[in-house]
């Protein structure tokens, strides 16, 4: 298994915390997905491109074969940039990427992963992707009072948020 840690060019930083890597069991190999497993025992094939939310519960994540995932950890102010759906919606569970970016956006970006020699390369083609979303779905800035919240642990009254 080898983890590696990446920060986002300065373009996604703002909203991008940082872009993780996982090969498992096999270098560079992408394409077998993850089964999760739910605290109610309902078991799940993660699919290619999804997103998901705080879960309110452990979940046990584990492969099926040899495969390998690129993640994007989005600061808590930052990911709704990205999606259509409110982030709530992907609170314990997977939310396939065709329902948030639709069909062909979502197998482009598959196939791309798949052909990429490196992770790196791999890394790219995400940011990429995710320049084109923020693009499509950027929205109001909420960073300030994200930043705001984040930095007070959430012990925020309304009169010191006016």
């Amino acid at each position: 298994m080898q983890y590696q840690e990446l920060q986002p060019d300065p373009l996604r930083a703002p909203y991008v915390k940082l872009i993780w890597v996982l090969e498992l069991d096999h270098p560079q190999q992408f394409d077998e997905p993850l089964l999760t497993t739910y605290p109610n025992a309902r078991e799940q094939q993660q699919p290619f491109t999804f997103a998901i939310s705080q879960t309110h519960r452990p979940i046990q994540i584990r492969p099926q074969g040899k495969t390998g995932l690129v993640s994007v950890r989005f600061y808590p102010w930052g990911a709704y940039h990205f999606f259509d759906l409110p982030v709530k919606e992907f609170s314990d569970q997977q939310i396939p990427g065709q329902l948030l970016w639709g069909r062909a956006a979502s197998e482009q970006l598959q196939e791309q992963v798949l052909q990429a020699r490196n992770n790196l390369q791999r890394v790219r083609l995400v940011e990429r992707f995710l320049i084109e979303r923020l693009r499509r779905h950027h929205k109001e800035e909420v960073e300030i009072l994200g930043r705001y919240l984040w930095q007070r642990g959430g012990r925020v009254t309304i009169r010191e948020m006016t």
